[in-house]
């Protein structure tokens, strides 16, 4: 958690807006019909289906 805050902290404000806006729009896309990749799948949940 400390490591986390601490490289929010150190990134300038700017990007990440960016990085929000690229998870938003990630999230927009994926809501609106698009199928997950299996890859995408917790890697847990990949073993018990066979991958």
């Amino acid at each position: 958690m400390l490591q986390a805050r601490a490289s929010v902290e150190n990134t300038p404000f700017e990007r990440l807006m960016e990085l929000a806006e690229e998870g938003a729009a990630e999230s927009r896309l994926r809501g609106i019909g698009a199928t997950p990749k299996f890859e995408d799948l917790p890697e847990d949940l990949r073993r018990s289906l066979g991958g």
